[in-house]
């Protein structure tokens, strides 16, 4: 137990709370374990994405098939809301799942060695987690268009 570190992380968490109080917002707060939005963090590297994954797949059989590359420090098969006839609501695979490793070698490997396997007796596929890549870039690209309305458009 470091004091200062620990000072310093209760002098930031303060900061932004004033700041998300001037701007008229709550506060954002890391998801705790076992919420729905929990993610350890990690280099974006240790992630791979596993596609083709058939439906009536568990987690635990994609867990074991992807320990062959190294260890696994936590993933999710990604599902969606399905809302039924009887107004209730269920939660279905949407086909694919994010495998998070604890080395950026364990996921290089993994990519390399499990990548056309199968589980359940279907092929998988799998490839670096670009999902960071894409939204980083759909920002950008938002940035750049209202950039260049401005030049477009400019105020006399």
């Amino acid at each position: 137990f470091d004091p200062a570190v620990y000072e310093e992380r209760r002098v930031k968490r303060e900061e932004a709370k004033a700041k998300a109080a001037a701007e008229g917002r709550e506060p954002r707060y890391r998801p705790k374990i076992g919420s729905v939005r929990y993610w350890p963090k990690c280099p974006r590297e240790c992630r791979v994405f596993v596609g083709n994954i058939k439906y009536g797949t568990r987690w635990q059989d994609v867990r074991d098939h992807m320990a062959q590359a190294g260890k696994v420090d936590f993933g999710k098969i990604i599902k969606t809301a399905k809302e039924r006839e009887d107004g209730s609501v269920q939660y279905v695979s949407r086909g694919y799942a994010i495998v998070q490793y604890a080395t950026v070698e364990d996921a290089q490997n993994a990519i390399q060695t499990l990548n056309e396997s199968a589980i359940n007796g279907r092929t998988i596929y799998v490839k670096a987690d670009e999902s960071y890549n894409r939204n980083r870039a759909k920002e950008q690209t938002e940035g750049e268009a209202v950039n260049a309305g401005e030049e477009l458009n400019p105020k006399p």
